[in-house]
């Protein structure tokens, strides 16, 4: 005979719910915790994971839940430059980097030049990006999710 358990004890990809809290909780707290790579590294394998897991549907989801990030950066940019860096490398594409909301004066994205060594950046804006993922799950939450 089978042992039976609660559903609240386990953890299967049926629990949708407690899923997308771990996802949740997780990038939650490596923000909190200034770990800014990690909270990058877990919102793009949490995009793959919130979808079909096909590059198609990752940047169809980019557009649908981060408009303004696709607008300023693109979400094929975002994909090669950032998602493909961090998940495969541990780091962004060279000319790449994360910057906090209090010097992008809240865009998503700012151009800038490394006085020391005149290198372009292109600067994605982690605040802004955590916001726009904790947003998207709550309401996958809401949805039944």
């Amino acid at each position: 005979m089978k042992k039976q358990i609660s559903q609240n004890n386990i953890t299967n990809a049926d629990n949708k719910e407690f899923i997308t809290r771990q996802m949740k909780e997780s990038v939650k707290h490596c923000y909190q915790n200034d770990l800014y790579f990690p909270a990058l590294t877990l919102i793009c394998s949490y995009i793959d994971g919130l979808g079909e897991g096909n590059k198609k549907d990752y940047l169809k989801n980019l557009q649908t839940h981060f408009p303004e990030l696709c607008t300023q950066l693109g979400a094929l940019t975002f994909y090669q430059k950032y998602r493909n860096g961090i998940i495969h490398e541990f780091c962004m594409k060279p000319d790449f980097a994360l910057d906090r909301n209090q010097s992008m004066n809240g865009q998503y994205i700012q151009e800038y030049v490394v006085s020391e060594t005149s290198q372009k950046l292109t600067a994605l804006n982690i605040d802004k990006l955590v916001e726009d993922f904790i947003n998207w799950v709550n309401k996958e939450r809401n949805n039944g999710a």
